[in-house]
């Protein structure tokens, strides 16, 4: 543009000019922030908002632009892969890895997937007629766990190899229920289910067996579950909960075709009447939400708990207790599973337990949070006393730290890292875990 000439005609010009700009600022503004634009996340004149799971967004990385696209939230494949280790526990270190599924592509259908091999859990679920804020369901689901190596029950730390065993389960289940929305996420859901699962539970001996162990029947077993759901949870951008709650509960009855006496005489034997049917119910609540005191969406503070108890439930029926990686409030079906830092994953197979815990989260860049808090739980376990298997109620005490990042080629690192003053390792109390685990969307 040339310059505008002095005078009336020249100042004319120039506000000619200034509105020009103004106009093509403006449109430009329009343009970043108008419908399906991507949000600025580093906007000087807005305060910050922590990035949303699925939400796009434009800012900088390592001082470079960056724009990430909106993902669709309604299908999702995810790979995990990781290592936990219980150190100075026998077969403490764990190695795991998954594919979870999800898909929704509308109000009536949910598929829900998690599949390891030797573990796999489905869920599908179809409501037959139309429906606005929610209706009545269908229900399918499949379970399975069918490791090929035998295993044995940590007391103190320690497996016994004379009372390790092949043992495992698979199970159908159909149902119905009901399901709603409860908020505007995806995975905001309101779910309650009546689902009968009928299954087969199978033992065998192990090459290094105590001669004397009496190996449990493998038997066709029945259960009626009812299950509750209900997630209002938002979650951050690597899927982490950011605000909102979410609760839940489930009451099993289990019934044994077989059930004849077994365990190992002088230690530990169990009579067959035992298990034969048995009954258990558990619920948990999740919540997490601003800091008091801190006018900053960069700190959470958030808080759980989990209990649950049982009649004629063994090592083979009872909610298991254990450590491995923090997921609480990260996915609809996760909060679910009681969480003891620190233990072993599924540790402890207690009659009755409760646990609670309370920590605070820090945002330290738009993709990497640092949690820090602590646990307390009270649970029945055994202990050996002098060769002889003894079951008591104890306190455990464990703190906890994690650290949830993005990482190369859209990958999500997390860490893991527990204390529990409690656990027993090497005849002595405490003991260490960590958890490393890379997860990927596709």
């Amino acid at each position: 543009m040339a310059a505008c000439d002095r005078g009336a005609q020249g100042a004319r010009c120039r506000i000619a000019a200034a509105v020009a700009a103004l106009v093509g600022a403006s449109a430009l503004a329009a343009q970043q922030t108008g419908p399906g634009a991507l949000r600025w996340l580093d906007d000087p004149n807005t305060p910050y908002r922590t990035a949303l799971s699925g939400e796009g967004l434009r800012t900088t990385l390592f001082g470079d632009p960056y724009e990430l696209q909106p993902r669709d939230r309604r299908s999702v494949d995810t790979v995990t892969l990781g290592v936990a280790d219980a150190m100075h526990a026998d077969e403490g270190t764990t190695p795991y890895g998954s594919l979870y599924l999800w898909r929704r592509p509308n109000d009536r259908s949910l598929l829900r997937a998690v599949l390891a091999g030797v573990y796999d859990e489905v869920l599908f679920t179809h409501g037959p007629f139309e429906h606005g804020d929610g209706s009545f369901e269908l229900v399918g689901t499949f379970e399975n766990w069918t490791p090929p190596w035998s295993s044995g029950e940590l007391i103190d730390g320690e497996v016994a190899a004379g009372e390790r065993l092949h043992w495992g389960y698979v199970r159908a289940g159909f149902g119905c229920g009901f399901r709603g929305q409860v908020g505007p996420e995806n995975d905001n859901q309101l779910a309650s289910d009546l689902i009968v699962e009928p299954g087969l539970l199978y033992f065998g001996r192990a090459d290094d067996t105590d001669p004397a162990f009496v190996v449990p029947d493998s038997t066709f077993e029945l259960r009626v579950r009812w299950q509750l759901r209900f997630d209002q949870l938002t979650r951050n951008l690597l899927d982490l909960p950011h605000r909102g709650y979410a609760l839940g509960a489930d009451a099993v009855w289990g019934w044994r075709a077989d059930s004849d006496a077994w365990g190992l005489p002088g230690t530990e034997f169990h009579s067959g009447d035992e298990g034969r049917d048995y009954v258990q119910a558990t619920g948990y609540v999740f919540a997490i939400g601003d800091l008091p005191f801190v006018a900053s969406e960069r700190w959470r503070l958030f808080g759980s708990a989990h209990g649950g108890a049982g009649s004629g439930v063994d090592r083979f029926s009872a909610q298991r207790v254990g450590g491995g990686p923090d997921l609480r409030g990260q996915e609809f079906g996760t909060t679910a599973r009681p969480l003891l830092p620190g233990a072993a994953i599924g540790e402890f197979f207690p009659e009755h337990y409760a646990i609670g815990s309370v920590g605070v989260r820090s945002e330290l860049t738009w993709f990497a949070f640092l949690d820090a808090g602590v646990t307390v739980a009270r649970l029945d376990r055994d202990r050996d006393e002098a060769g002889t298997r003894q079951r008591g109620d104890d306190t455990f005490v464990a703190i906890a730290a994690r650290l949830a990042s993005g990482f190369f080629g859209n990958f999500r690192l997390q860490i893991d890292y527990a204390y529990d003053f409690d656990v027993v390792r090497s005849g002595d109390f405490g003991g260490h875990e960590l958890v490393v685990q890379m997860s990927k969307h596709f």
